[in-house]
């Protein structure tokens, strides 16, 4: 009896120093054209992993249970440059960020060709007939 009582706290006690405790990234996202307004449905990704998620309508965004090691957050939004950050993950720890986006500028070499089709503009009847 004594040898199963101390076969099964060693077994316990085993256990619990190789669990591999986690970690988690939680971050705000804000527009930085915009005086920090939140960023709303950006896309957070942790690269190199599955776990990707959306920030809020008060654009904070929370990923849990991350493996404990270092990352690449890749944060994008349409029509935004995309930020890609550095982060370390530690067990039992949470990592907290807060990042703003800028808009992504767009250059012109002055050609703009506008094309539109005759069917969108022609088939109106504008004489008030019927």
């Amino acid at each position: 009896m004594k040898k199963l009582t101390l076969s099964l706290f060693s077994v316990m006690i085993c256990s619990l120093c190789f669990a591999q405790q986690k970690g988690d990234i939680w971050g705000n996202i804000t527009d930085f054209e915009l005086d920090n307004e939140p960023l709303v449905f950006a896309q957070v990704e942790l690269e190199g992993t599955s776990k990707n998620v959306q920030t809020n309508f008060h654009g904070n965004f929370e990923i849990t249970d991350i493996v404990p090691g270092e990352y690449t957050l890749v944060i994008s939004y349409l029509g935004y440059e995309t930020l890609e950050l550095p982060v370390v993950v530690e067990s039992d720890r949470i990592t907290r960020l807060q990042k703003e986006m800028r808009a992504r500028t767009f250059v012109s070499d002055g050609n703009i060709e506008i094309v539109t089709s005759s069917d969108d503009f022609g088939n109106q009847n504008t004489s008030g007939q019927d």
